[in-house]
Protein backbone atom coordinates (compact mmCIF):
# COMPACT_ATOMS: atom_id res chain seq x y z
CA UNK A 1 0.00 0.00 0.00
CA UNK A 2 1.36 3.49 -0.57
CA UNK A 3 0.39 4.93 3.27
CA UNK A 4 3.09 1.69 4.08
CA UNK A 5 5.64 2.73 1.40
CA UNK A 6 5.21 6.54 2.50
CA UNK A 7 5.54 5.80 6.20
CA UNK A 8 8.49 3.66 5.58
CA UNK A 9 10.51 6.22 3.55
CA UNK A 10 9.49 8.72 6.16
CA UNK A 11 11.21 6.57 9.08
CA UNK A 12 14.44 5.87 6.68
CA UNK A 13 14.96 9.38 5.27
CA UNK A 14 14.37 7.47 1.82
CA UNK A 15 13.37 8.76 -1.22
CA UNK A 16 10.24 6.34 -2.51
CA UNK A 17 9.90 5.68 -6.52
CA UNK A 18 6.10 4.84 -6.49
CA UNK A 19 4.11 3.27 -9.44
CA UNK A 20 0.95 3.73 -10.65
CA UNK A 21 -1.26 1.20 -12.69
CA UNK A 22 -1.89 2.24 -16.37
CA UNK A 23 -5.52 2.59 -15.50
CA UNK A 24 -5.73 5.53 -12.30
CA UNK A 25 -7.74 8.62 -13.17
CA UNK A 26 -6.62 11.76 -12.52
CA UNK A 27 -8.28 11.91 -9.09
CA UNK A 28 -6.34 9.03 -7.72
CA UNK A 29 -3.12 10.69 -8.46
CA UNK A 30 -4.07 13.72 -7.36
CA UNK A 31 -4.92 12.24 -3.80
CA UNK A 32 -1.42 10.32 -4.10
CA UNK A 33 0.27 13.48 -4.56
CA UNK A 34 -1.51 14.68 -1.04
CA UNK A 35 -0.48 11.52 0.73
CA UNK A 36 3.39 12.00 -0.40
CA UNK A 37 3.48 15.48 0.54
CA UNK A 38 2.28 14.73 3.83
CA UNK A 39 4.05 12.08 4.65
CA UNK A 40 7.36 12.23 2.98
CA UNK A 41 9.23 15.52 4.13
CA UNK A 42 11.64 17.90 2.33
CA UNK A 43 14.54 17.49 1.51
CA UNK A 44 13.63 13.96 0.08
CA UNK A 45 11.74 13.75 -2.79
CA UNK A 46 9.64 11.12 -4.85
CA UNK A 47 10.30 9.28 -7.66
CA UNK A 48 7.13 8.89 -9.80
CA UNK A 49 6.36 6.35 -12.70
CA UNK A 50 3.31 5.50 -14.34
CA UNK A 51 2.97 1.91 -15.88
CA UNK A 52 5.29 -0.90 -16.16
CA UNK A 53 7.11 -1.88 -19.57
CA UNK A 54 4.37 -0.10 -21.85
CA UNK A 55 6.24 -2.03 -24.43
CA UNK A 56 5.57 -5.64 -23.39
CA UNK A 57 3.16 -7.71 -25.80
CA UNK A 58 3.31 -10.51 -23.19
CA UNK A 59 0.54 -11.47 -20.94
CA UNK A 60 -0.17 -10.19 -18.47
CA UNK A 61 1.48 -6.98 -19.28
CA UNK A 62 0.05 -6.71 -22.98
CA UNK A 63 -3.32 -5.37 -21.36
CA UNK A 64 -1.62 -2.38 -20.73
CA UNK A 65 0.24 -2.06 -23.86
CA UNK A 66 -3.45 -2.28 -25.45
CA UNK A 67 -4.92 -0.12 -22.96
CA UNK A 68 -2.67 2.78 -24.50
CA UNK A 69 -3.04 1.39 -28.20
CA UNK A 70 -6.76 2.21 -27.97
CA UNK A 71 -6.25 4.99 -26.25
CA UNK A 72 -3.91 6.43 -28.83
CA UNK A 73 -5.73 5.30 -31.67
CA UNK A 74 -8.85 7.31 -30.72
CA UNK A 75 -6.81 10.71 -29.67
CA UNK A 76 -4.86 10.25 -33.10
CA UNK A 77 -6.95 8.68 -35.38
CA UNK A 78 -5.11 9.42 -38.47
CA UNK A 79 -1.40 9.11 -37.16
CA UNK A 80 0.65 6.81 -39.77
CA UNK A 81 2.73 5.43 -37.57
CA UNK A 82 3.21 1.76 -35.81
CA UNK A 83 1.47 0.20 -33.28
CA UNK A 84 4.43 0.51 -30.83
CA UNK A 85 4.82 3.91 -31.70
CA UNK A 86 1.21 4.49 -30.94
CA UNK A 87 1.60 2.79 -27.47
CA UNK A 88 4.61 4.63 -26.64
CA UNK A 89 3.29 7.90 -27.46
CA UNK A 90 -0.06 7.87 -25.03
CA UNK A 91 2.21 5.88 -22.85
CA UNK A 92 4.37 9.40 -22.39
CA UNK A 93 1.87 11.84 -22.74
CA UNK A 94 -0.19 10.38 -20.47
CA UNK A 95 2.85 10.09 -18.05
CA UNK A 96 2.89 14.27 -18.01
CA UNK A 97 -0.15 14.88 -17.62
CA UNK A 98 0.03 13.01 -14.30
CA UNK A 99 3.46 14.16 -13.83
CA UNK A 100 1.99 17.82 -13.83
CA UNK A 101 -0.77 16.62 -11.21
CA UNK A 102 2.09 15.78 -8.47
CA UNK A 103 3.86 18.75 -8.82
CA UNK A 104 0.80 21.06 -8.90
CA UNK A 105 0.21 19.17 -5.68
CA UNK A 106 2.93 20.01 -3.96
CA UNK A 107 2.83 23.52 -4.99
CA UNK A 108 5.95 25.22 -4.36
CA UNK A 109 8.23 22.42 -3.50
CA UNK A 110 7.46 20.82 -6.90
CA UNK A 111 11.22 20.30 -7.43
CA UNK A 112 10.55 17.25 -4.80
CA UNK A 113 8.76 15.78 -7.46
CA UNK A 114 10.82 13.51 -9.98
CA UNK A 115 8.95 12.07 -13.02
CA UNK A 116 10.03 9.32 -14.52
CA UNK A 117 9.08 7.96 -18.30
CA UNK A 118 9.94 3.96 -18.26
CA UNK A 119 12.29 3.28 -21.00
CA UNK A 120 13.30 -0.11 -22.50
CA UNK A 121 16.89 -0.80 -21.42
CA UNK A 122 17.44 -3.37 -24.91
CA UNK A 123 16.14 -0.26 -27.20
CA UNK A 124 17.31 2.80 -27.68
CA UNK A 125 14.29 3.62 -30.33
CA UNK A 126 11.53 2.62 -27.96
CA UNK A 127 12.57 4.84 -25.46
CA UNK A 128 13.23 7.55 -28.05
CA UNK A 129 9.53 7.39 -28.77
CA UNK A 130 8.78 8.08 -25.78
CA UNK A 131 11.27 11.16 -24.99
CA UNK A 132 10.40 12.56 -28.30
CA UNK A 133 6.13 11.87 -28.23
CA UNK A 134 5.70 12.90 -31.82
CA UNK A 135 2.29 13.05 -31.85
CA UNK A 136 1.67 14.88 -28.21
CA UNK A 137 4.17 17.13 -28.21
CA UNK A 138 2.11 19.88 -30.03
CA UNK A 139 -0.76 19.74 -27.57
CA UNK A 140 1.75 19.80 -24.94
CA UNK A 141 4.14 22.29 -26.11
CA UNK A 142 7.04 20.24 -26.54
CA UNK A 143 8.59 16.85 -26.71
CA UNK A 144 7.75 14.96 -23.48
CA UNK A 145 11.06 14.88 -22.08
CA UNK A 146 10.75 18.62 -21.50
CA UNK A 147 8.11 17.66 -18.74
CA UNK A 148 9.38 14.63 -17.29
CA UNK A 149 12.73 14.49 -15.23
CA UNK A 150 14.14 11.30 -15.75
CA UNK A 151 14.31 8.30 -18.19
CA UNK A 152 14.07 4.91 -15.93
CA UNK A 153 15.23 1.18 -17.30
CA UNK A 154 15.42 -1.74 -15.78
CA UNK A 155 18.67 -3.61 -17.45
CA UNK A 156 18.26 -7.09 -17.14
CA UNK A 157 21.25 -9.42 -17.82
CA UNK A 158 21.65 -13.04 -18.66
CA UNK A 159 18.10 -13.79 -18.67
CA UNK A 160 19.04 -16.36 -21.42
CA UNK A 161 20.29 -18.78 -19.38
CA UNK A 162 16.51 -20.15 -18.41
CA UNK A 163 15.75 -20.47 -22.20
CA UNK A 164 15.13 -23.76 -23.75
CA UNK A 165 17.52 -23.70 -26.22
CA UNK A 166 20.04 -23.74 -23.69
CA UNK A 167 18.52 -26.33 -21.19
CA UNK A 168 19.71 -29.45 -22.13
CA UNK A 169 23.71 -27.20 -21.34
CA UNK A 170 22.60 -25.48 -18.20
CA UNK A 171 21.22 -28.29 -16.34
CA UNK A 172 24.14 -29.85 -16.49
CA UNK A 173 26.44 -27.00 -14.99
CA UNK A 174 25.18 -28.32 -11.32
CA UNK A 175 26.87 -31.60 -11.81
CA UNK A 176 30.37 -30.01 -12.37
CA UNK A 177 32.49 -30.07 -8.70
CA UNK A 178 32.25 -26.56 -7.98
CA UNK A 179 28.16 -26.52 -8.93
CA UNK A 180 28.59 -24.86 -12.11
CA UNK A 181 29.43 -21.67 -10.65
CA UNK A 182 32.58 -21.17 -13.12
CA UNK A 183 30.41 -21.55 -15.52
CA UNK A 184 27.95 -19.26 -14.97
CA UNK A 185 30.18 -16.52 -13.97
CA UNK A 186 32.19 -16.92 -17.17
CA UNK A 187 28.59 -16.34 -19.22
CA UNK A 188 27.90 -13.51 -17.27
CA UNK A 189 31.12 -11.77 -17.05
CA UNK A 190 32.92 -13.43 -20.49
CA UNK A 191 36.14 -13.70 -17.88
CA UNK A 192 37.63 -16.10 -16.05
CA UNK A 193 38.31 -16.31 -12.14
CA UNK A 194 41.57 -14.72 -12.35
CA UNK A 195 39.85 -11.81 -14.94
CA UNK A 196 41.30 -13.01 -18.40
CA UNK A 197 38.98 -12.90 -21.12
CA UNK A 198 37.18 -16.21 -22.20
CA UNK A 199 34.83 -16.95 -24.50
CA UNK A 200 31.11 -17.40 -23.00
CA UNK A 201 30.30 -21.01 -22.71
CA UNK A 202 26.78 -20.57 -24.47
CA UNK A 203 28.37 -18.76 -27.29
CA UNK A 204 28.42 -19.85 -30.76
CA UNK A 205 28.99 -17.95 -34.07
CA UNK A 206 25.09 -18.88 -34.86
CA UNK A 207 23.72 -17.95 -31.45
CA UNK A 208 22.11 -14.69 -29.87
CA UNK A 209 24.20 -14.86 -26.83
CA UNK A 210 26.91 -11.92 -26.55
CA UNK A 211 30.48 -12.89 -27.14
CA UNK A 212 31.47 -10.67 -24.44
CA UNK A 213 29.13 -11.81 -21.41
CA UNK A 214 25.57 -10.84 -19.95
CA UNK A 215 26.49 -8.16 -18.11
CA UNK A 216 28.76 -6.47 -21.20
CA UNK A 217 25.40 -6.17 -23.07
CA UNK A 218 23.24 -4.54 -20.33
CA UNK A 219 26.59 -2.14 -19.80
CA UNK A 220 26.40 -0.91 -23.32
CA UNK A 221 22.14 -0.66 -23.23
CA UNK A 222 23.22 1.60 -19.69
CA UNK A 223 25.68 3.85 -22.10
CA UNK A 224 23.25 4.23 -24.80
CA UNK A 225 20.16 4.93 -22.41
CA UNK A 226 22.44 7.91 -20.75
CA UNK A 227 23.57 9.02 -23.67
CA UNK A 228 19.72 9.62 -25.00
CA UNK A 229 18.53 10.78 -21.62
CA UNK A 230 21.54 13.29 -21.53
CA UNK A 231 20.56 14.72 -25.30
CA UNK A 232 17.28 14.92 -23.81
CA UNK A 233 18.05 16.97 -21.19
CA UNK A 234 16.89 14.62 -18.29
Amino acid sequence: PYETMFDLAATLGADPWVNVTSYVDDDFVRQLARMAKATVKAPNVVYFEYGNEPWNNAEPYGRAGAYYETKAKAKWPNANVNVWQLRMNWYAYRSVQLCNIMKAEFGDQASRVKCALGGQASSYTVSEWALSCDLARNELGGKCSKFVDALAIGPYFGYYLGAAAHAGTVNDWPNEPDGGMDKVFRELTGTDAAGNRVTPPLYTASSETPNAGAIADAKQWIVDSKKLATAHGV
